[in-house]
């Protein structure tokens, strides 16, 4: 409901502000027509309700047009580009923690003649068994959430709520129903549940019982077990239907999968997986499934593969297949003479010549594999599989997708149409929208629903795709792996249910990457040099298949007067008109990505904004999706495919009972949330303040272990915070407490955007596995003080300076013992800014004694800061590792200086000179007085 009301007021406000014109007269023509329809909008209960959803900029506009008051063209039409920009961003943007409010994009299939494309809330999904209806549907089930209204899009469900018309079934959520869905947008026991919401509610248990059942039945709700008290329930979204692909679909997907396999450069294959997988192997055979946490122990398993999670490899302009495809594709692209049209079409000849430069051999099997997620579960059942594109972070070494936009041509829809009115009614299409973020695509899905990737046999004639499963699945205390063949679990992995939680994206993210095949190829088309030659690249198509969109690169002129409103407008339409830029582009940024309407005004200033911000000044083509059918029988889809090289088989050892060591390496993610607020640098001392205000224990730390950094990336300034929930015997309540405090902060607007990642810790840097918790504690201890103590004026004034000196002094002291001063005064460069310390020298020299004496008796949090330090040093040499002192000191005093005054430099060496020119000092007097005393 609150899109169908935004897409209204849009359209009324952005055609306003589009046919405005630049003089006083347009503005005065603009604000009263929108002046009049808003006031005719406020009695609107809906509208009302949508508009406080959406924008607080443009309710407060309401609002005053509601008393009367007259609103300048300048503040509507501002307000207007805010709605448009968070509509934009409620399609895309990353749900912290899984939740799944508001946002779900995931569909299979549409018709291919639509008559209007559906709306983002009610998709509808036809059935093609009536009489005379268009066989070439595909079905889905789809749940999504708008605001309080639940959708459920299945014929086969149970009847409940209202029916409509076109055979969608509609559930409009009570305060009962909310309440529920509220409590499980974490993971939470049944009974937990039933109980808590009886509770709040002050309703009979069993009416409330009977609701879970019924959501749990509508697929709302997924039980991880049987329904009793014990098992766990956790909101989901699914898009369910059989694994059935018309001939014609799979062999065009198969043809562009092995021509860009054969045409990307042979150095991409992963030789450290390719070891990792024979290892594997030999030690665990093929036979069974194995335990993940089993695999990567370093006693009784094989480890991690070398260099895991780190970024995958580049390859720059000079590499030589790189540079040889690119003179090759440069003298093709050339040949053809007409460097003005927008599509270049490879064909099987250029394939062949393109793949003589990059070495791979004409007959490389391969397999085409998919993306699967499948429902937990105590038995590895016949239900259908989730069909769920997951993103997790950094390239992934061992499993690799290669995206493909799959346009079908009349001719081939009919082909395709033929083909499913012989297969049947419920086809599944491989059409669905990938979840933005890293991890948290992983989280979305359901707390404890893993994406693993599941090995597919080459697809046959007969269009039936063999699958070999796979399920990771949960009781409540134990995460398993199981087959279909051998459903029984094989490993107790963590007795708590909430670990497991957390730790399931790396999980599923390494069970994906240990799929057994030997090498992997990126599947990413690249152009080598030729992206810096060209300003415009044509789309590149093979056959039906589009393996790269056109793009178009700004030029300089234009990205000039990005931040001129005026001269932007004129000057975009006449570059686009110039360029051959199509009416729909997106700006792309990373998984996300803006759509936008050049024929729109208010998109156009949108896209403006968005480049304002430091985007990169790339614009690509938009391939129309689900939303984008044409009458004339154009059927776009998106095939997500990865393609591996055939391993030789070889005798699988035995299964043989290896020893089971009770010493396991640390958890991957372990129990910690980590998510990432982004959050204007002015507002993150007050974010901080309100986060640890709200958890268990408030802000004297002696809740929750908790801890955060300041940090900046492409997508702007931002606090990178962990959390433990189970940390402190709190569990429930600090998960309540970080939604509660995470929903106010976005509804306020001190944050734009949370994005759930995976937290790695980084055992190199702090001491190992053994001595990571009791850095983690010091790390909570300076976070509670730095949000007690941040620095109001960050000003590189001699009180700021010393009074972090001193307690970076402090954290020395702790971890280096007692020659900290001389070891600090060798590590750190005596010249570097030393006029900041020499111009108030003799100040810093009187103050700094008084200071840290003072400091020391500052109170329990204080007390509670120097304990974790002292005790994490003892740790630190208890594991021998003394050689590291000097580097973890240095590092806590950075991550200090980071998380009390921010990440300027600047300031940080600022206080380095303070500290060091106090130490020298010290020191001399020292000396001076010792040789005194030598020669008295």
């Amino acid at each position: 409901m609150v899109i169908r009301v935004l897409d209204t007021v849009l359209v009324r406000l952005a055609g306003a502000a589009a046919a405005e014109g630049t003089d006083d007269r347009g503005g005065f023509e603009f604000a009263g027509a929108a002046t009049d329809y808003l006031v005719a909008k406020v009695h609107d209960t809906a509208f009302m309700r949508a508009v406080a959803v959406a924008s607080p900029q443009l309710s407060a506009v309401v609002e005053q047009v509601a008393a009367g008051k007259s609103v300048p063209a300048k503040r509507i039409r501002s307000a207007a580009v805010s709605l448009r920009r968070y509509e934009i961003r409620f399609r895309c943007r990353t749900v912290p923690f899984g939740l799944f409010a508001g946002v779900g994009t995931a569909i299979v299939g549409a018709e291919s003649t639509a008559v209007g494309p559906p709306r983002f809330e009610a998709v509808e999904a036809r059935r093609s068994g009536a009489a005379g209806s268009n066989p070439a549907v595909l079905v889905t089930n789809y749940c999504a959430v708008r605001r309080g209204e639940l959708w459920t899009l299945d014929d086969d469900v149970a009847a409940a709520g209202k029916r409509r018309g076109d055979g969608a079934i509609m559930l409009r959520a009570s305060g009962t129903v909310d309440a529920i869905l509220t409590l499980a947008g974490s993971p939470i026991r049944t009974g937990d549940l039933i109980a808590e919401t009886t509770h709040r509610l002050g309703a009979d248990a069993s009416e409330i019982g009977s609701d879970v059942r019924e959501l749990t039945a509508l697929g709302f709700l997924v039980a991880t077990g049987p329904s009793n008290a014990s098992a766990a329930v956790v909101p989901d979204l699914k898009v369910v239907a059989p694994l059935r692909i018309a001939d014609a679909v799979a062999a065009e997907a198969r043809h562009a999968i092995e021509a860009m396999a054969r045409i990307c450069p042979p150095s991409i294959r992963s030789t450290a997986l390719t070891d990792y997988h024979r290892r594997f192997r030999e030690q665990f055979g093929v036979a069974h499934a194995v335990p993940i946490l089993e695999v990567v122990d370093g006693a009784a398993g094989i480890g991690y593969p070398d260099h895991y999670r780190s970024a995958a490899p580049s390859f720059g302009p000079a590499s030589g297949p790189l540079r040889d495809r690119s003179e090759l594709l440069a003298e093709l692209l050339s040949a053809r003479g007409d460097h003005s049209r927008s599509e270049f079409e490879l064909t099987d000849n250029m394939v062949e010549m393109l793949a003589g430069v990059t070495g791979v051999q004409a007959d490389s099997p391969g397999d085409i594999g998919f993306h699967l997620a499948l429902p937990e579960q105590t038995h590895a059942t016949a239900r259908p599989f989730t069909l769920i594109r997951s993103t997790t972070g950094s390239p992934s070494l061992g499993a690799v997708a290669g995206r493909f936009r799959h346009l079908l041509d009349e001719r081939y829809v009919r082909a395709v149409t033929d083909e499913v009115r012989a297969m049947g009614d419920r086809v599944a299409g491989l059409a669905f929208e990938p979840f933005a973020g890293n991890d948290a695509a992983v989280a979305r899905t359901g707390a404890r629903v893993a994406p693993l990737r599941i090995a597919i046999d080459r697809i046959r004639g007969s269009g039936e795709i063999p699958i070999r499963d796979v399920v990771v699945y949960s009781d409540g205390a134990r995460l398993c792996v199981a087959t279909a063949d051998d459903p029984r679990p094989l490993r107790v992995v963590r007795e708590d249910m909430r670990s497991l939680v957390h730790a399931a994206p790396r999980i599923a993210r390494l069970l994906w990457d240990l799929s057994g095949f030997d090498a992997a190829l990126l599947g990413e088309w690249s152009w080598g040099m030729l992206t810096s030659t060209r300003m415009s690249l044509p789309r590149v198509r093979y056959r039906n298949t589009v393996l790269r969109r056109r793009q178009w690169r700004l030029p300089m002129a234009l990205r000039a007067v990005v931040a001129d409103r005026t001269a932007w407008g004129p000057g975009f339409t006449e570059w686009a008109r110039a360029a051959g830029l199509p009416r729909y582009v997106e700006v792309p940024r990373g998984d996300q990505g803006t759509s936008v309407d050049t024929a729109s005004g208010l998109d156009v200033e949108v896209l403006r904004q968005e480049l304002a911000q430091g985007r990169d000044p790339w614009i690509v083509e938009s391939i129309l999706d689900f939303d984008g059918i044409d009458g004339a029988g154009g059927h776009i889809t998106e095939l997500v495919f990865s393609y591996t090289p055939q391993p030789p088989v070889s005798p699988a050892r035995p299964h043989v009972e290896l020893y089971r060591s009770t010493a396991r390496e640390r958890a991957v993610s372990g129990a910690w949330l980590y998510f990432k607020v982004y959050a204007a640098v002015a507002h993150q001392d007050e974010v901080l303040r309100r986060f640890a205000a709200a958890l268990p224990g408030g802000a004297q730390g002696v809740g929750p272990r908790w801890f955060f950094v300041r940090y900046r990336d492409a997508d702007g300034d931002h606090l990178r915070i962990r959390v433990e929930p189970d940390s402190g015997g709190f569990g429930r309540r600090t998960e309540l407490a970080v939604h509660a405090v995470l929903d106010s902060l976005r509804a306020e607007r001190l944050c734009r955007a949370v994005v759930l990642a995976g937290y790695v810790p980084e055992l190199h840097r702090y001491g190992g596995p053994q001595a990571m918790p009791a850095a983690e504690s010091v790390f909570h201890a300076d976070s509670v003080l730095a949000v007690s103590a941040a620095a109001d004026n960050r000003a590189l004034d001699r009180e700021n300076l010393l009074a972090v000196a001193v307690r970076t002094a402090s954290i020395a002291e702790a971890i280096l013992g007692a020659s900290w001063r001389e070891q600090l005064c060798a590590a750190l460069d005596r010249d570097h800014r030393r006029e900041v310390f020499r111009a108030d020298r003799h100040w810093y020299i009187a103050q700094f004694a008084d200071r840290r004496a003072s400091f020391t008796r500052s109170g329990p949090v204080i007390e509670r800061w120097r304990a974790t330090q002292e005790r994490y040093r003892r740790t630190l040499l208890e594991q021998r590792r003394d050689r590291s002192l000097l580097t973890i000191a240095r590092s806590l005093m950075h991550l200090h200086i980071n998380r009390t005054t921010g990440i300027d430099r600047g300031f940080e060496d600022a206080v380095d000179a303070v500290l060091r020119g106090w130490c020298e000092a010290g020191l001399n007097r020292e000396q001076f007085a010792t040789d005194r005393s030598s020669r008295a």
